[in-house]
């Protein structure tokens, strides 16, 4: 059984039509880490941003879908997907089991070729049949790093077919999600820094406003609103 990567660095062995695909896939994900800097330097809401994003890891990894999700206590919240109804799509996911406990706790990507045979997603699979959630066939997701703080999950899906990511795949899904993460966290932070320069300023134009009332308090009569005689 020939264990080579289908995706990574071409080799030598590779058929003309192989090596054409691999670099396509190479070109794909690096043009993935040019758009993550771009998109999160804009202007938009980080949800809009970040479901652009979700798109073109969908194309670089050629999956069927892609989710975003950033960890707020112990839950990893939805920020955003592509591929995944939004009526099937979990809003909220617990940390203390599952794949989600596992990317949280060993900070380190995973890979399932097919969730409903594998025994940590099994009875996972059997339930989102029966809750008409979204189901699909292989997973592979890597924890969003900061250092050594996990600040969310970055995952892929394939539904149409069982698929076995390789060892490349995810050493560069790894990569992308700490990008990710690092793009986030510096939206946060630059969102917070907005917000805090608008109270700024309101807390100025309100001491003005408030300071200008004062003088001409001081400077007419109340009564009469015209001028004090000095």
């Amino acid at each position: 059984m020939d264990s080579r990567p289908q995706t990574g660095v071409p080799d030598n062995d590779q058929t003309p039509g192989t090596l054409q695909l691999t670099l396509a896939i190479t070109n794909r994900r690096l043009r993935l880490m040019a758009q993550i800097s771009r998109i999160f330097l804009g202007s938009a809401p980080l949800a809009e941003m970040a479901t652009e994003l979700t798109h073109n890891i969908c194309e670089a990894f050629d999956v069927d879908a892609s989710a975003i999700r950033v960890l707020e206590g112990d839950e990893l919240v939805l920020l955003a997907e592509t591929g995944i109804p939004n009526s099937r799509a979990v809003p909220r996911m617990s940390t203390s089991d599952g794949i989600a406990a596992q990317l949280v706790r060993d900070h380190r990507p995973i890979m399932i070729e097919n969730v409903a045979t594998h025994p940590s997603t099994a009875h996972l699979h059997k339930a989102a049949l029966q809750e008409n959630r979204y189901v699909f066939l292989s997973y592979a997701g890597a924890p969003m790093m900061i250092g050594n703080q996990v600040v969310g999950v970055l995952g892929i899906f394939s539904r149409s077919e069982t698929r076995k990511f390789e060892e490349s795949d995810l050493d560069y899904l790894q990569i992308v999600a700490n990008h990710v993460a690092v793009a986030i966290t510096g939206h946060r932070l630059y969102e917070e820094l907005d917000q805090d320069h608008q109270r700024l300023k309101d807390n100025i134009s309100r001491r003005e406003r408030a300071e200008n009332q004062l003088y001409f308090n001081t400077m007419h009569d109340l009564l009469t609103g015209l001028p004090n005689r000095r």
